[in-house]
């Protein structure tokens, strides 16, 4: 089997962003637990119509208080949007001619 390693360094930067909202587009899936030991997961396709997370917790938390949650997210495309959008901001900075 083939091990894919990765630049973990990017992840380690966006663990140490402080979020007070995570967009629903970066995420891939949620895994909740709830107080009754109940185990949901919650994967992109399932959540992509909802606004925001608060939104989202608020109407999983209306069924049963949340115990526990863990949040995988697309590092990748989180990447992908940030180089575009520093590249935006810098553009006109710099020559693209070097």
């Amino acid at each position: 089997m083939a091990i894919k390693k990765t630049d973990r360094s990017f992840e380690q930067i966006v663990n140490e962003v402080q979020m007070h909202e995570i967009p629903i587009e970066y995420i891939v899936n949620i895994k909740l637990t709830l107080m009754s030991g109940k185990t949901l997961i919650l994967h992109q396709k399932d959540i992509k119509h909802v606004k925001t997370t608060n939104e989202l917790l608020a109407s999983v938390s209306k069924q049963d208080e949340i115990d526990d949650m863990q949040v995988i997210l697309d590092y990748e495309k989180i990447r992908v949007n940030v180089e575009k959008q520093i590249r935006n901001l810098f553009k006109s900075h710099f020559s693209e001619d070097k």
